[in-house]
């Protein structure tokens, strides 16, 4: 998780990686105008929503 304070705003990265094959890789941006905590939750729901529509494509 990468945390950047801009002069306006918060911004999020997230990251997940499968270490075995197939190797999936999956990032989640979030920002928020007050709060880097909401600015990561809103990361994580979105790394979230992408891995599960993803790993739930392939069974």
């Amino acid at each position: 998780m990468e945390m950047i304070k801009y002069s306006d705003h918060y911004k999020v990265v997230v990251t997940i990686c499968q270490e075995e094959p197939p190797y999936k890789d999956f990032i989640g941006v979030g920002t928020d105008k007050r709060s880097a905590r909401r600015a990561a939750k809103k990361a994580m729901l979105v790394l979230y929503q992408r891995a599960y529509l993803e790993l739930n494509h392939y069974k």
